[in-house]
Order: C-alpha cells, then structure tokens, then sequence
C-alpha cells in the first residue's frame, strides 16, 4: 500500500463521514453490502445442504435440548433456538465472508454457527422464561438448591449449639 492509498482512502472515509447524515452512503453501502451478500450466497449452490444445515441441528439443537432442564415442550425450544440460530449464523457468516476455499468455508460455517447458536439460545430462553412466569426451570432449580443450602446451614448451626 502506497502513500497515494492512503489518502485516497482518507479522502472517502471523509465524504462517507459528510454525507452519512444525509442517509446518502449509508443506503448505498447497505444496498452494496446485500447484493454482495445475496451474491456471496450464489455461490453455494450445488453444495449439500445436509452438510451445511445438520451439524447445527445436531450440535446446536441436540446438545440445547440435552441440556436444557424441563419438559419435552422446554427442549423442544431450546433445540429450534439453537437449530435455527446456528443455520442463520452459518449462512450469514457465509454470505458476508464470500469465503470459498474449504477451509475458509469451515471456518466460517464453524465460528458463524456456534455465534449463531448462542444468539438462538438466548432467543429460546426468553421464550421459556416467558412461558414459565419469568424464570426458566434451570433458574428455578437454582433458588431452590440455594435454599436447600441456607436451610441445611441454619440447621448445622442449630444442631453444633444444642439448638436443635
């Protein structure tokens, strides 16, 4: 990179700068940056899809709905939310990179996908707070082991002081 680089690369960020306020660059660049996305997407046609999109099922929504305490409808929240979260991530990571050698491609399906998931599990955990008055079972779970715990403290003392 030249020193003529530079400045012609300051000299746009300035008029990208004085014009943002008008709206004018910054609907240009969002326009730019999704046909370049819509085009990066083009590109992985005629890959599986079964490659792309079952790992995220399996390893989002699978070890989401494992892990996640309460019933069947609970998992099943927890398991869209991190299905769905992980394929977005990794088709988003996909479309803004345009990577397309195979290791790029695993990278960006990789870290897009478990990015992804994690904004899809906080998605479903509201979901189950909402459905369970605010807290989620695991939450719920917590307060009642912290009070198990209080009570057998209380207990303890009670008992070494012939309290009890």
């Amino acid at each position: 990179m030249n020193l003529l680089n530079v400045f012609k690369a300051a000299d746009h960020a300035k008029r990208f700068a004085k014009g943002a306020g008008k709206g004018k660059y910054v609907q240009g660049f969002a326009g730019d940056l999704a046909k370049q996305f819509g085009k990066n997407l083009k590109s992985m046609e005629g890959e599986s899809i079964a490659g792309r999109v079952l790992p995220d099922i399996i390893l989002g929504g699978g070890l989401s709905a494992a892990f996640t305490p309460g019933d069947w409808q609970d998992r099943g929240i927890a398991a869209l939310g991190g299905s769905l979260g992980g394929i977005a991530g990794g088709y988003g990571a996909r479309g803004l990179t345009g990577v397309t050698g195979p290791a790029g491609i695993m990278m960006a399906e990789m870290g897009g996908g478990v990015a992804g998931d994690m904004v899809g599990q906080v998605v479903a955990d509201q979901a189950i707070r909402a459905r369970h008055g605010g807290t989620t079972p695991w939450e719920q779970d917590q307060v009642l082991y912290e009070q198990h715990l209080k009570n057998a403290a209380v207990d303890e003392f009670l008992q070494s002081n012939g309290l009890a």
